[in-house]
């Protein structure tokens, strides 16, 4: 990897994959031996498959999510990360009925 930063005249790219062939180096690590950009592409996948696979298993076992609250996010803060306020603002622009209507 530092091979590469010394023999190509350019920005150069470092894709942190959590399993793969390169070492999982830190950001600050790969921008110390030249990486001008570091993408980590699919930890959010690995995360999310992580906690679907947990939810199930909890679910199966106690048949409840009630024990797993404190690892989801709350209802409320759900509808303002989805922007649901701006959302209900926009749906009364139409007439009521229209959407979904054929």
């Amino acid at each position: 990897m530092k091979r590469i930063n010394r023999e190509i005249d350019g920005p150069t790219l470092a894709s942190n994959i959590e399993g793969g062939k390169t070492p999982l180096l830190t950001a600050k690590e790969l921008a110390l031996i030249g990486y001008n950009v570091v993408v980590f592409p699919i930890s959010s996948t690995y995360c999310i498959a992580k906690a679907v696979m947990d939810l199930m298993k909890e679910l199966k076992e106690r048949g409840t999510t009630e024990s797993f609250l404190d690892r989801i996010i709350p209802f409320s803060h759900f509808n303002e990360l989805v922007g649901l306020r701006d959302i209900r603002k926009k749906e009364e622009f139409y007439p009521k009925g229209i959407i979904g209507s054929s």
